[in-house]
């Protein structure tokens, strides 16, 4: 089964049955796994093994608590944490924060500003019913604070 993806999901699939998930210049192959993609309209894209084996490329192979930002073309632990321990958001390890950002807005339905966000990753959870608390996860570990810009939407600084 083939699988085109623009966002981001998490799969998993049943070992021994053949699935690809892919993007205009990237392909994921799962060997029998659960796994995560990224994969942004910027071309940021990033796969993440939580169990088994996935090949990305042609090229990589991840096994469980590896990533690998196809950009950076680098193979990279990962923690992998019980979804127990991840109550009601989604947990991201050296994820562009232009990214995170992104799927704050989609989330939240509200723009956000901060012009330094490229050069910059996020790890940590990011809450998915709790606004405040999503924007205080996101802001926190760069000692960012928030403030609203007159127009509905928020400004990081």
């Amino acid at each position: 089964r083939n699988t085109e993806l623009k966002g981001e999901a998490q799969f998993q699939v049943t070992k021994g049955r053949p699935f690809t998930v892919f993007n205009e210049t990237n392909k994921v192959e799962v060997l029998g796994t659960i796994f995560r993609v990224i994969s942004s309209e910027d071309g940021f894209f990033q796969v993440s093994c939580t169990e088994g084996r996935v090949r990305v490329n042609e090229e990589f192979i991840l096994t469980r608590g590896k990533f690998i930002d196809v950009a950076k073309g680098e193979v990279n632990d990962f923690p992998v944490l019980d979804n127990d321990a991840i109550e009601d958001g989604l947990y991201y390890y050296q994820t562009s924060l232009s990214y995170i950002l992104a799927l704050f807005e989609l989330i939240y339905d509200i723009p956000v500003t901060y012009e330094k966000s490229d050069s910059l990753t996020f790890t940590g959870v990011v809450p998915l019913n709790d606004k405040e608390k999503a924007l205080e996860a996101i802001s926190l570990p760069f000692g960012l604070s928030s403030m609203e810009d007159g127009s509905g939407g928020i400004e990081l600084r």
